[in-house]
């Protein structure tokens, strides 16, 4: 049977988790008249679970079968059923569960530390998955525990998954067997490395739902791979109402959302914050029918499994309760035809306790594009919720559970998400505690950190052409910073809007991937770490519908050291193997760029390394590459070049040069004389060892607001290459080197393009990064762009 994991590692206070958990009410709905509330009972199956442990449990232990509860959040609803003892490493329990669910649970080791199963790679299980369809029993092995590792033998499953109707790959589906967890790329493939010796029950699962899911029971030898071929049915969608009525006497402004179990509609299917599931700002939102009723329409995929709770902030804050207090989660399995599901919400408020509200003067004047969120720490901080606004410059929001924590919760308000970087600055941690008297608290945020008002004087710019003339063919632009957070979905949106407004006509997307081990490699997406192809392809399109050219550049993220992870690149059977995985997450960008349109893709990351120093590699991911896609392929080339080998780029359209040399702070005393530098530098420096080419070139820059900026990037390992911030804050700084860069470069002939990279969507930040969003910098950029351009808006 199957083992789903994420590897998440968790700290001690996940003990505290109990705290929240209370019993799940699992209630489905059909069509009824809105003056009643939607009821049935589906037909259930017994089921049988049945464990295999690596060794006997301490006789004062307990082994429970733990379902799961992935609106409220793994650890904080979870119903647990004791299982029975068959012999020393064997236990079993029967269910019955409801036909048509796909459940998802784990096995928990229960004394007075309760401790969740771990896979073979170490990582604690996020949640295994078994279809209900009938009776049925589902064998497991437990790979081992927290304080006892996997001791054992493994092989792979790889495989490929299709949509039935069409034979075409069904991406983006969650593959789960023996406690480890992958997703299928833009081809429909899979690869689930280091899966224990056995049988195992092996589910490919539609986190948004658009396909019937496939469970099938795989063999794993040792070394060996075990292939896995299927072909899925797509479901046809319905449309679907939510009337909503709330408890009498209950008054409320808040937005009310709904909270799901889909990815789609905001679920991020991996832990975040302090095991949240979700961000609020990413849920739909109920209207406002009369003082208690709300309607929400949405159309869904016939035959899915809903999980549902009605929220006035996430899953777990303010989310709809029991009278006893006891969170809610809700089931409806989605008929063939369209529907209307009439809920009552019992209540929001924790019993015993009374509701705290909260008003925020914003006296430090948030951008007009931002919003002020909430965050909580009762443990941990968790995602924050955004508040609503109530005046020119305040905002408000009334929290009504969970309450029944032990002792004071802290919180602080932040602009948008970037509660890490864009917090409200107070002198002392501010927190309550829950009690049964009301309690108003009220702030006045007089500064939020990295939110600089700035007024650009007359001697900071350079605005001289110096016999620049306007250039239309010139490409302007931006280059997207490659971290992902769900919050992306919802903030990234007013970044946007930024860049286009700023007069680019080419915008560089950086989707990633993971690297999550080097022993085998292993390199793919997981959710809610790295950006899917619906997320991707719904802001690119706002960029699309501007008329700005679409470049993705694919990039990875190593979890962990990289040095460490980059110590295997030297053997040969590794180097073969991750580049394996590596060709296959660049033919997944070519799909990507093909399906949403883009003009071109980018290759040559530097931050990639292979054994070998030849330009071979490259020269067949280019040619791999053009069998997918037929628009522009873009090579990379970095200067200085720390002696790279760039014989391959012959074989690419364009050359992306990222440029960020040193540059001699004592001779850079005004823009002026920066100007003469990096021309200097390009014409002499740059020119000579790109002009055989004959390429169109495009210079990408990436200096820090910092002090040390002029000290340029030379790391080897390309850790600043792609990301840099370091050293004291100082927009001075960046605004002459980007003021002369743009001069620069756009004054030769033989540049094509001026790029501002590492441009971060959500929030703009005076910090020391390279992003120019909220920096004197973009507006220096807007002029520019606008005159070489020749734009007047």
């Amino acid at each position: 049977m199957s083992r789903l994991s994420i590897p998440v590692k968790r700290s001690l206070w996940w003990i505290t988790l109990v705290l929240f958990t209370g019993s799940s009410l699992l209630s489905a709905c059909q069509n009824s008249p809105f003056t009643s509330e939607t009821k049935e009972q589906y037909p259930q199956a017994e089921v049988v679970f049945q464990v295999t442990l690596p060794s006997a449990i301490p006789q004062e232990s307990k082994l429970m079968l733990e379902v799961v509860d992935d609106v409220t959040g793994l650890a904080f609803n979870p119903t647990r059923y004791e299982m029975t003892q068959q012999d020393d490493r064997t236990y079993f329990v029967k269910l019955d569960l409801v036909m048509g669910s796909a459940v998802k649970y784990r096995y928990v080791r229960q004394a007075d530390v309760s401790t969740v199963e771990f896979d073979t790679h170490g990582n604690q299980v996020r949640f295994r998955l078994a279809e209900i369809k009938g009776p049925a029993i589902f064998q497991d092995s437990v790979s081992g525990w927290i304080d006892q590792p996997y001791v054992g033998t493994v092989g792979r499953i790889t495989g490929q998954m299709f949509d039935a109707s069409t034979n075409t790959p069904a991406q983006n589906l969650l593959i789960c067997a023996d406690g480890l967890q992958t997703t299928t790329a833009s081809d429909g493939t899979f690869i689930l490395e280091g899966a224990a010796v056995g049988t195992h029950n092996l589910v490919a699962y539609s986190m948004d739902g658009q396909f019937s899911s496939f469970q099938q029971g795989v063999v794993v030898s040792e070394g060996a791979n075990t292939p896995v071929v299927a072909a899925l049915s797509k479901r046809d969608k319905v449309n679907i109402t939510f009337n909503v009525t709330l408890p009498k006497d209950f008054v409320t402004d808040l937005p009310m959302r709904l909270a799901t179990n889909l990815q789609s509609l905001g679920n991020a299917y991996t832990d975040l914050s302090s095991g949240s599931t979700m961000v609020a700002a990413n849920l739909p939102v109920f209207t406002k029918k009369s003082g208690s009723t709300y309607t929400l329409t949405l159309t869904l995929p016939a035959g899915v499994d809903l999980r549902y709770k009605i929220t006035l902030g996430d899953g777990l804050w303010n989310s709809e309760l029991t009278d006893q207090g006891a969170f809610v989660i809700r089931q409806l399995l989605v008929g063939s035809k369209d529907q209307t599901i009439n809920v009552k919400v019992a209540t929001f408020t924790t019993p015993g306790f009374a509701p705290i509200s909260f008003d925020v003067i914003d006296a430090a004047g948030l951008p007009a594009d931002e919003i002020v969120s909430l965050q909580f720490n009762p443990f941990g901080w968790f995602e924050p919720i955004p508040m609503l606004k109530s005046g020119e410059k305040e905002w408000k929001y009334t929290l009504y559970s969970p309450m029944n924590i032990l002792g004071p919760v802290e919180y602080r308000f932040c602009r948008n998400a970037s509660c890490e970087s864009g917090s409200s600055v107070a002198d002392t941690a501010q927190a309550f505690t829950p009690s049964s008297t009301e309690q108003n608290l009220v702030a006045t945020v007089t500064q939020w950190s990295n939110l600089q008002n700035y007024q650009l004087s007359p001697d900071q710019l350079v605005t001289s052409s110096d016999g620049l003339l306007p250039r239309t063919d010139f490409l302007t632009g931006f280059e997207l910073d490659s971290s992902y957070s769900p919050t992306l979905e919802a903030y990234a949106p007013s970044g946007l809007a930024k860049v286009v407004n700023a007069g680019s006509n080419i915008v560089i997307f950086t989707p990633t991937w993971t690297a999550i081990r080097n022993n085998p490699p292993i390199l793919s997406s997981i959710p809610g770490k790295n950006i899917n192809f619906g997320s991707y392809s719904n802001l690119s399109q706002q960029i699309e519908t501007n008329g700005a050219q679409i470049a993705i550049f694919p990039q990875i993220k190593i979890d962990g050291n990289p040095i460490n992870f980059w110590k295997s690149a030297s053997k040969q059977d590794w180097n073969q193997s991750w580049f394996d995985r590596y060709q296959r997450y660049i033919l997944n960008a070519a799909d990507w760029a093909a399906q949403s349109g883009a003009d071109s893709l980018i290759l040559g990351d530097p931050s990639v390394k292979f054994a070998d120093k030849s330009s071979q590699r490259w020269q067949a991911l280019v040619s791999l590459a053009r069998t997918k896609f037929s628009g522009k392929i873009i090579g990379i080339y970095t200067y200085p070049t720390n002696g790279q080998d760039s014989s391959w780029l012959s074989s690419v359209d364009q050359v992306y040069v990222l440029y960020s040399p040193t540059l001699s702070q004592e001779s850079a005393s005004t823009t002026q004389n920066l100007i003469e530098i990096i021309t200097n530098d390009l014409s002499k420096g740059l020119y000579p060892k790109l002009k055989d080419l004959k390429k169109p070139v495009l210079i990408g820059i990436n200096y820090p607001s910092a002090q040390n900026a002029f000290a340029g990037c030379t790391d080897d390992l390309g850790s600043c290459v792609n990301n840099w911030g370091t050293g004291t804050p100082d927009s001075d700084v960046q605004l002459r080197i980007y003021n002369a860069a743009v001069i620069a470069s756009a004054s030769q002939g033989w540049v094509n393009g001026f790029i501002s990279r590492n441009f971060k969507l959500e929030t703009a930040l005076s910090d020391n990064s390279s992003s120019i969003n909220g920096k004197p910098s973009m507006d220096i950029l807007w002029f520019w762009y606008h005159f070489i351009l020749n734009k007047t808006s």
